[in-house]
């Protein structure tokens, strides 16, 4: 099994530290104005049980990098 990307491990961070359900954290990352549409699900994790993986579809007249939506979480993270 390969480990989780930097992305992974961040929402996987956010979601442990805050119990965030799945749709919580889709619609966070919804508030995003780059983001169209977000998908997160649970894949299967030997020592976690699982994790929350996020497909997201960038809207087409924009452009994010993963370390944009990366500080994105991390920035409302701190909030909470």
């Amino acid at each position: 099994m390969l480990p989780p990307t930097e992305l992974e491990s961040l929402f996987l961070s956010f979601v442990w530290l805050f119990q965030v359900p799945p749709t919580e954290l889709e619609g966070l990352l919804l508030t995003n104005p780059a983001v169209a549409d977000v998908a997160v699900i649970g894949r299967p994790d030997l020592v976690a049980g699982e994790l929350p993986k996020a497909y997201v579809v960038v809207k087409a007249d924009r452009q994010i990098a993963e370390r944009e939506l990366q500080e994105f979480v991390k920035g409302r993270q701190s909030d909470s």
